[in-house]
């Protein structure tokens, strides 16, 4: 089977949404189709210097827009000299080249109505993919996001989410938590997911799909707290943040 093409598209956003994350938005160039995706599905940015030469390899990317939307939005953090030169560059009008959709981390083939989504950091990018995708259409999912980051103001996508979970109150809601201490305002929860406060939020994990999407760390500590909830390992969907 071929390979996708890689094609160009004009940046038409690239700036900070928090302190150490930036939403890079593009839409195809002209002449240039994008292609279909499923939500939950990533993309490869292969980002060329003025002559053409690839700039480092190509970097993997949750897309964060929901296939209704025009073009893709990518929510990205800032760590290292690629990710920093990338807050930088490109600017508005200029072209990246993106190459796929690829993977498997969707919603297809789950038949659970129940769908917990524990997110860390810019993990929460396909997830807003997922629920703006099914939120545009009749429903045939309740989502509970657990959505774990250092303070409370890092949260990409924070706002947009409070306000479709009150929009959409039978089938969003969401729980946050911080896990730095030093923000006295904070009235929600502190500290990262435990299969005590899992469990506290969303109560039985029966019937329930779960997807795990964050830094490996992130991950891995989150899988071992549903195991220790009893949750089958059949029943998790995990997706990790290099």
């Amino acid at each position: 089977m071929p390979l996708p093409q890689i094609l160009p598209y004009r940046v038409t956003r690239n700036e900070f949404v928090t302190e150490h994350v930036i939403q890079l938005e593009c839409v195809s160039a002209e002449g240039v189709e994008r292609p279909s995706f499923v939500a939950g599905q990533f993309m490869m940015l292969h980002w060329k210097d003025e002559l053409g030469d690839l700039i480092d390899k190509p970097h993997a990317y949750s897309i964060a827009s929901a296939p209704q939307e025009e073009g893709f939005i990518f929510s990205i953090k800032i760590y290292g000299p690629y990710t920093t030169r990338l807050s930088q560059e490109p600017k508005l009008g200029s072209i990246v080249h993106l190459q796929g959709p690829y993977g498997l981390f969707t919603l297809q083939k789950v038949q659970n109505e129940r769908v917990v989504l524990l997110a860390g950091g810019v993990g929460i990018a396909p997830f807003r993919s997922m629920i703006l995708d099914e939120l545009t259409r009749i429903p045939i999912h309740s989502f509970h996001i657990l959505y774990s980051n250092k303070t409370k103001s890092s949260f990409p996508f924070k706002e947009e989410l409070d306000t479709l979970s009150l929009q959409h109150p039978k089938n969003l809601k969401v729980s946050y938590t911080i896990t730095q201490d030093g923000d006295p305002d904070w009235t929600g929860h502190r500290g990262r997911w435990t299969a005590e406060s899992i469990k506290k939020e969303i109560g039985d994990g029966g019937e329930t799909t779960f997807f795990v999407c964050g830094p490996p760390p992130f991950v891995v500590e989150m899988q071992d707290q549903l195991a220790k909830m009893g949750v089958e390992k059949n029943k998790v969907k995990v997706e990790k943040f290099t």
